[in-house]
């Protein structure tokens, strides 16, 4: 992420979610986070009504999410999309109820 805060524009909110391993580390000048009154927050995890307000956003094509999406399985492989996802071979697995 470090690289990434010279291109934040001033009052940018930074969402710190992610698998980092237990030695990752992010270096922060005060002054910049002070000065463009960055926020900086953390997620380990999403509720139901996160998915309820970002839903429709990816269904009339707001939120563009295809190149998050690492594997895509049609809703009746959704037990064989979940497996994958827990091995750990794959976190970026998507259901697609309309395929």
């Amino acid at each position: 992420m470090t690289p990434y805060l010279g291109v934040l524009a001033p009052g940018a909110r930074i969402s710190v979610f992610a698998g980092f391993n237990s030695e990752a580390r992010l270096e922060f000048v005060a002054n910049d986070i002070h000065y463009n009154e960055y926020e900086i927050v953390g997620a380990s995890s999403c509720r139901l009504e996160n998915f309820q307000q970002v839903a429709p956003m990816i269904n009339d094509g707001r939120l563009r999410v295809a190149d998050l999406i690492g594997t895509q399985l049609p809703l009746d492989r959704a037990v064989e999309a979940i497996d994958l996802a827990a091995s750990g071979a794959d976190m970026r697995v998507g259901v697609d109820v309309w395929a």
